[in-house]
């Protein structure tokens, strides 16, 4: 049972530009991190955190800034409602399908344009 992804979101401050938080586990040269994608309205901001470090942020946006948390492993998905009165529900459901844990940080562009072999690139 190995964690694919968290999901923060329905953002508690409507007034707030910040989104969704996106959590992934990611191998980086320094050992295993948890790489957190803030999305803004306009932008995206990508931070890497140490386990012990990712945990308190992930507790602590959950009791201030989001009401809602989506944990997906490679076989089960949570979800973690928190209402106004700050009661939590969990739900629990098996995945539909095997998922994989994808720990790489460097992922390849996609070239829409092969570049070797391509004169009218090399006359510019």
């Amino acid at each position: 049972n190995s964690l694919v992804k968290i999901t923060l979101s329905k953002k508690k401050d409507k007034s707030s530009d910040l989104k969704n938080i996106f959590v992934k586990p990611i191998e980086v040269k320094a050992g295993l991190r948890l790489c957190f994608v803030y999305r803004y309205n306009t932008k995206d901001i990508t931070k890497n955190y140490e386990i012990d470090e990712a945990t308190d942020k992930i507790i602590s946006y959950l009791e201030n800034d989001f009401s809602q948390a989506n944990v997906f492993t490679t076989t089960q998905e949570y979800s973690l409602m928190i209402n106004k009165k700050n009661r939590c529900k969990i739900i629990s459901k098996k995945t539909t399908s095997e998922k994989d844990v994808e720990l790489t940080h460097d992922k390849n562009k996609r070239k829409f344009v092969d570049i070797e072999n391509n004169i009218y690139l090399r006359e510019l």
